[in-house]
């Protein structure tokens, strides 16, 4: 970031290095500043939404993961984390619509919690 205060991906890479931290607020924080320089970012979309949901916002999952899902339909890992909302939101047929399209887009959890669906 010293190089590039401009970097999303700096940002981006930044937040994942705190979240495996376990410092999810921190994460969110830039995530956010990885989508204010590029708005249409999906993975940090989706990244800020496996923040919120150790920080249980599952609303805020289910928003974030959506816009993931607006900016790229082919996003396996966004329906997954959706999904994972849906169902703590008490939503089982949503979660479970969202599961299995990540399982058919090739994400193997997407699988494993959609073999409980049927």
């Amino acid at each position: 970031l010293k190089v590039d205060p401009k970097s999303h991906l700096a940002y981006n890479n930044r937040g994942s290095a705190k979240f495996d931290d376990k410092d999810y607020d921190g994460a969110i924080k830039d995530f956010n500043l990885a989508l204010k320089l590029k708005p249409k970012y999906a993975f940090a979309y989706n990244n800020r939404a496996a923040a919120k949901c150790k920080l249980e916002d599952y609303k805020g999952v289910v928003t974030d993961a959506s816009m993931a899902i607006k900016i790229d339909p082919k996003y396996g890992y966004a329906y997954l984390n959706r999904g994972i909302a849906k169902e703590m939101l008490r939503d089982p047929l949503g979660a479970c619509n969202d599961w299995k399209k990540a399982a058919s887009l090739g994400i193997n959890t997407g699988k494993t919690y959609s073999s409980d669906c049927d």
